[in-house]
């Protein structure tokens, strides 16, 4: 497990076209009913810079040269996001942030071989690219996503809060997760993402244009005195005015059902694994009304086991 952190991109001038501090990691309790347990989550901290950045690919695991990635596309300079702007990493262990002066989607990270690069992740860039840039103009009005869309989006998200999870170094996305994804071309099947809707704040030195945020956990599920633990996340980032929610856990057999909680349904729509023919973006919601991004870490986290420690799946 690595450092959670948040990452930010502002600009000190509006685009030319259309449109953190330090968090409290607090634990979340969810308490079930009398048929099922108690899902209980605490968040586990590292020391700052505890792995040494590999020099294998992020996804494949190929050795050799390695090709810088965005962490969001370069594309969105054609929106006018052209201006110089500021990057600010804010450790998960409590350390000074780290303040980077750049345009906003020009920061690069060596972290991926050639082929998965430039033909696996460029593909999944410019199949979401329509789909985000009609959330992004908007303005009020509905974008519908139909499955193949929400798959496109769903690859698309994972793979990004994948490579934002490294900007610090710590390497903390989970190992297997990140195997899983590149060998079936599909978001691993013990995670489960949503997107939702957020404004775009106003900072001190500018408009926010851009945050994500990672949290390693554990998750331990207690049933008839017998617990079970294992590794839990939650990744989550804001582009402009979308929102990607990813929950995950690694283990070898289904042992929860996420839930983001009654409060937050009406503010996320499930993207992965699909649940509907078609969606409408954005939801009834915003994630404003719990502070964006940030309100996300505070929110109570449920899950519904799937299977019962000692028993049968």
């Amino acid at each position: 497990m690595g450092n959670e952190g948040s990452w930010v991109t502002k600009m000190s001038s509006r685009p030319k076209s259309p449109s953190d501090d330090e968090h409290d990691m607090r634990s979340a309790i969810a308490v079930m009913t009398a048929d099922y347990c108690y899902l209980t989550m605490s968040h586990k901290r590292s020391p700052r810079h505890q792995a040494t950045p590999s020099r294998t690919c992020l996804f494949c695991g190929a050795t050799g040269p390695l090709n810088g990635e965005h962490i969001y596309g370069d594309w969105l300079r054609n929106l006018g996001f052209t201006g110089e702007g500021v990057r600010e990493i804010v450790p998960g262990d409590g350390s000074q942030p780290i303040i980077q002066r750049g345009g906003p989607f020009s920061k690069k990270l060596k972290i991926v071989c050639y082929p998965c690069n430039n033909q696996w992740m460029s593909g999944m860039e410019t199949a979401a690219q329509p789909m985000l840039t009609a959330m992004f103009n908007a303005r009020g009005s509905s974008v519908e996503l139909d499955q193949a869309a929400q798959l496109t989006l769903a690859r698309w998200a994972f793979k990004t809060a994948a490579v934002a999870a490294q900007v610090d170094r710590s390497d903390p996305f989970p190992l297997p997760h990140r195997r899983e994804f590149r060998q079936t071309d599909q978001p691993p099947h013990h995670v489960q993402i949503r997107i939702g809707a957020a404004s775009i704040p106003m900072l001190q030195r500018g408009e926010q244009l851009a945050e994500s945020r990672f949290e390693p956990r554990t998750a331990t599920i207690t049933y008839a005195g017998q617990s079970i633990s294992f590794p839990f996340y939650r990744a989550s980032f804001r582009l402009l005015t979308v929102v990607f929610d990813i929950l995950g856990y690694v283990a070898e057999t289904d042992l929860v059902d996420i839930d983001p909680g009654e409060d937050l349904k009406r503010a996320l729509l499930p993207l992965w694994p699909p649940e509907h023919p078609r969606i409408w973006w954005p939801p009834v919601t915003s994630l404003d009304v719990i502070g964006g991004v940030p309100g996300l870490t505070a929110s109570p986290i449920v899950g519904v086991p799937m299977l019962v420690p000692g028993g049968q799946g």
